[in-house]
Order: C-alpha cells, then structure tokens, then sequence
C-alpha cells in the first residue's frame, strides 16, 4: 500500500457531512463521539473501538457518533 492509499484508508469518515459514510459490516473500527448524560450539554468527544453491525455501532448504541476510521489489529512481536 502506498503512503496515498494508507492516508485515504486511514482517514477520519465524518458521518455528521456525510451520514451514509458508514464502515462495512461486521468491522472493528475506530469512533469518536458525543457521549449522552452527564456531558449532554457540553462540547465534549471521546473515542472508543467498537463494532459496526450495520445497524448500530456496538457498546455505542445511545451515543452520537461523529466519524469512525479504519484500524488494523496489532501483530506484536512473540514473547520468547
């Protein structure tokens, strides 16, 4: 993959421009997003990884999802 196509895979899908933006189903991705309750009021965003099952992104279900962004999961080197 050339540095171009990384930034383009790796980049930030901003649902609040384009809502139908959305991940493929079935993957693990990285969100930010508004959380409800306490913080309801304020400008605030925290990021989570969560899973996208097509209806909803997992554990974030109440939550406004700004924009997510693809990761890779990490291949650490083997203790030995």
């Amino acid at each position: 993959i050339d540095k171009a196509d990384r930034c383009d895979k790796y980049r930030w899908h901003d649902l609040r421009k384009d809502p139908t933006d959305l991940p493929p189903i079935g993957e693990t991705v990285a969100v930010a997003y508004e959380p409800k309750g306490i913080y309801s009021n304020a400008k605030h965003q925290e990021y989570d990884v969560t899973y996208y099952d097509g209806n909803f992104f997992t554990n974030l279900i109440y939550e406004r999802v700004l924009a997510w962004k693809e990761i890779e999961s990490f291949e650490g080197e083997e203790d030995g």
